[in-house]
């Protein structure tokens, strides 16, 4: 339930950045420039660091649900007796700290994936246009199949936030209350 509330979020996280690198190409070559083999940009200016806290602010909100929502169905257990949630909690907070780190894995993965196609396209001499639409006789795929790849991992990222939030706080619930071991089925 919470990766498929996560998902669409992320999802349209990656199609803002597809739609920013596609207008920042299309602008590039509406002046002519599409047709130089040097590019006027690298991968960092289509893809900047400053996209990073709308990602983590998107894992965060994800992680605080799904750390209330686990703590819910532990207390319902009553296994492990009960412990009402709060942000301020240890392990609470262990969990949300975590989002910007996490944020900025999957945005590096994001950009070495522009980077290594931005390299390849200079490398092979490719103008704008086909670093932006892709060689099919080489077999470059080009940034907007590349962005578009990236955002169907959206469901993964969801899918391993949400599983690694879940994990985080079950433990630390458990070892606020005393427990030494926990296995998960």
């Amino acid at each position: 339930e919470e990766t498929d509330a996560l998902t669409p979020k992320v999802q349209r996280h990656f199609r803002g950045l597809r739609n920013r690198v596609d207008g920042i190409l299309g602008r590039y070559m509406e002046r002519g420039a599409g047709e130089t083999k040097d590019f006027p940009f690298d991968a960092d200016m289509l893809m900047p660091s400053g996209e990073i806290p709308n990602l983590t602010a998107i894992l965060e909100s994800a992680m605080l649900r799904m750390s209330k929502k686990t703590m819910a169905a532990i207390n319902a257990n009553g296994l492990a007796g009960t412990l009402d949630w709060s942000e301020k909690l240890p392990f609470v907070q262990s969990v949300l700290v975590q989002a910007p780190t996490r944020a900025t894995m999957i945005h590096r993965t994001t950009n070495e994936a522009i980077r290594r196609a931005v390299g390849i396209a200079l490398d092979r001499g490719y103008s704008i246009g086909q670093l932006a639409r892709g060689v099919p006789v080489d077999q470059f795929p080009g940034l907007r199949s590349v962005l578009t790849e990236t955002e169907s991992r959206a469901r993964l990222i969801a899918r391993t936030e949400i599983m690694r939030s879940q994990n985080q706080t079950s433990i630390g619930f458990f070892k606020e209350q005393g427990f030494g071991y926990v296995r998960a089925d």
